[in-house]
């Protein structure tokens, strides 16, 4: 894992965007490489291990992730919630390249009952798009402050100037 945290524990509407570039990915793995970032987070909770390592509890992480299996190979996006609640995905996308920088873009916003999240991602080289990617919600349960992650699971990739804008 590579993963740099920025930011405040008390941030709650904001929206972030880096441009990325993805280099490599790591084929042999105990978990498939994910690319993306992390809102809301209040940093690893205690787990009897030193240092301790769960990555919950957390708003969303929006991702690209890879799979490989015996179902066939799969790579596409996620707006993923702490223990592994997927909130939304799409397989069905053009694979992202290497060497070729993308945009990604992702909000955390309350809404009565719990958090609306929006992903975006698109070349850099092309306008932003209108539409988001992926959007989806969690409960009144979710993690509703925290910080900024920027996350390289077994993936080797450049990150450029982080952008984050809070929202009103």
């Amino acid at each position: 894992d590579r993963l740099v945290a920025v930011g405040d524990m008390t941030w709650d509407n904001y929206e972030v965007t880096v441009p990325i570039t993805i280099h490599a990915i790591e084929t042999e793995f105990d978990y498939p490489p994910a690319l993306g970032l992390i809102v809301r987070w209040q940093g690893h909770a205690a787990n009897g291990n030193q240092p301790s390592n769960r990555w919950w509890p957390l708003g969303v992480m929006g991702m690209y992730r890879w799979y490989w299996g015996p179902l066939g190979d799969q790579q596409g996006y996620q707006l993923l919630g702490g223990l592994n609640n997927y909130i939304a995905y799409d397989y069905s996308v053009t694979p992202l390249e290497f060497e070729v920088q993308y945009i990604f873009k992702l909000r955390a916003v309350p809404i009565p009952g719990g958090s609306f999240y929006s992903l975006k991602v698109w070349p850099a080289a092309e306008d932003e798009p209108i539409e988001w990617t992926l959007v989806g919600e969690k409960t009144p349960d979710d993690q509703t402050e925290g910080s900024l992650v920027l996350v390289a699971h077994h993936v080797d990739a450049s990150f450029g100037e982080v952008t984050i804008t809070h929202l009103p």
